[in-house]
């Protein structure tokens, strides 16, 4: 969940001091039919994350892996995440 997300102890953050902020590039992605992940949690996302992409797969459900089409878009997307250098 975002909430356990932000209040993780890792270099970078300070969940202690309500500045629970990662500063090192950051995917979320999301199934398009599913409801797991809402616009209306776009400002806990920013509040945590400095560096963020969202990316969504239309025709997928929470579990994106879960179809052959979906897997394919999941791989694709984060190989190209995983191919930009991060500056954390």
């Amino acid at each position: 969940s975002l909430p356990s997300l932000c209040a993780w102890q890792v270099d970078g953050f300070d969940a202690e001091h309500g500045s629970a902020r990662f500063g090192g590039n950051t995917l979320f992605v999301a199934g398009g039919r599913s409801s797991f992940l809402r616009s209306s949690h776009l400002p806990a996302i920013e509040r945590c994350f400095e560096r963020f992409a969202l990316q969504s797969v239309r025709n997928a459900d929470h579990w994106i892996h879960a179809s052959d089409e979906g897997a394919k878009a999941l791989l694709l997307i984060t190989s190209n995440f995983l191919r930009v250098p991060s500056q954390a």
